[in-house]
């Protein structure tokens, strides 16, 4: 089932690394509706977890959107002509992680049977691979319900409530 954030919210959620982007950076898409959802979701005690490749996910774009902002390259570029360029998003790394930790997300690692699992789901929910490991971690540790504003994961709508804010899966 596809919930709005403004529903009531379930026990426990999974957080795609979408949400946690577009929560943490102000010029995101969604970030108004993120922001507010995570902190009513701290509000209101929900157990929230996510995956360590979201941190993964999210260092990268920070990194890359900075090294893009300061240099004017992409961040592949301006890495091999000089490696001391990722410096420049230390701040916002080491920030964003503490902030994630303090409001007491859960990280869960990404196992070899985690993988397997994920390997299904790119065939069976047509998922990107990324999305397949959200996916089978979120499911092997119980989680029903995952936050997204990612569409592509509406394909799993029958297997775990998929909340968001992105009217194009609202409709």
């Amino acid at each position: 089932m596809i919930v709005r954030f403004t529903d009531k919210l379930p026990k426990a959620l999974y957080l795609d690394s979408s949400v946690i982007l577009n929560a943490t950076m102000t010029g995101g898409r969604f970030h108004a509706e993120c922001a507010s959802f995570l902190r009513r979701i701290r509000d209101e005690g929900v157990r929230c977890a996510t995956a360590s490749l979201s941190l993964d996910e999210i260092w990268y774009i920070l990194i890359k959107n900075k090294v893009k902002h300061l240099t004017g390259q992409f961040l592949v570029k301006s890495y091999k002509s000089n490696p001391n360029s990722i410096l420049s998003a230390r701040e916002d790394v080491e920030r964003i992680t503490f902030d994630l930790l303090m409001m007491g997300l859960e990280i869960l690692t990404v196992d070899l049977d985690a993988m397997l699992d994920a390997k299904d789901f790119l065939w069976d929910c047509k998922l990107l691979p990324r999305d397949s490991v959200h996916l089978a971690v979120a499911l092997k540790h119980r989680f029903k319900a995952i936050a997204t504003t990612n569409p592509d994961f509406m394909s799993t709508s029958d297997l775990v409530d998929v909340y968001t804010c992105n009217p194009k899966m609202l409709r």
